[in-house]
């Protein structure tokens, strides 16, 4: 029973004094939201699913009762999103069921759509999109200036954006051909981050700041 499973969680998320969050990503039924929506358990917003006819939606519009982040476990970090990582792995492990200059020229379009959606929004200088590999992490914070403007009641960085990481942690639909959850924390030239370093790193510095603005 619904009603009952959801009062088992909202008694012991009272208990524990903490935040319930359903994941209401892909296809899931309008009554299954509807009936989270009136329980008070928040939604996930993600910022690159934020899209409407090939346009990215403003942050300010996106839902206020949910958990926002820029990506999530299933995409590559950011950095690595905005160089086509996600393209590359599926093209590399042979993913797609479809050709590879079809799926990347829909990755394009989403690209340049977001970098339009965080220029107009004033998240982002245009002078930016020049050279894009040399004001990656401009971009990369760009994004979440938009995140931090959205009416979300929780907002979620990603260490793998904060020290600059491209590669992918997870890859759905993959076992063996990926090295799923096995990938060590690094920063953008692949340099190892240990922990007791992570909070010295000046990037993490400063998408720390974007956060707590």
């Amino acid at each position: 029973d619904a009603d009952v499973m959801l009062g088992i969680l909202a008694i012991e998320a009272t208990r524990a004094n903490g935040v319930v969050v359903g994941e209401d990503l892909g296809v899931v039924p309008t009554e299954t939201l509807e009936v989270l929506a009136k329980n008070k358990v928040l939604g996930c917003t993600v910022e690159w699913f934020e899209q409407r006819d090939g346009a990215f939606r403003e942050p300010k519009k996106w839902r206020e009762m949910t958990l926002a982040s820029v990506n999530t476990h299933d995409l590559p970090p950011a950095a690595g999103y905005l160089n086509y990582e996600h393209v590359n792995i599926r093209e590399r492990l042979n993913l797609l069921s479809g050709s590879v200059e079809e799926f990347r020229a829909g990755a394009v379009k989403e690209h340049n759509a977001m970098l339009k959606m965080l220029v107009s929004g004033g998240f982002l200088d245009k002078k930016a999109l020049e050279n894009e590999s040399e004001h990656e992490q401009e971009i990369v914070e760009a994004l979440y200036r938009a995140l931090k403007a959205a009416p979300s009641k929780l907002l979620a960085a990603s260490i793998v954006d904060a020290t600059g990481e491209h590669r992918a942690q997870n890859q759905p639909g993959t076992n063996d051909e990926y090295p799923n959850w096995r990938i060590p924390l690094a920063d953008a030239n692949c340099n190892p981050v240990l922990l007791d370093n992570l909070f010295d790193l000046p990037r993490v510095k400063s998408l720390a700041q974007i956060m707590n603005k």
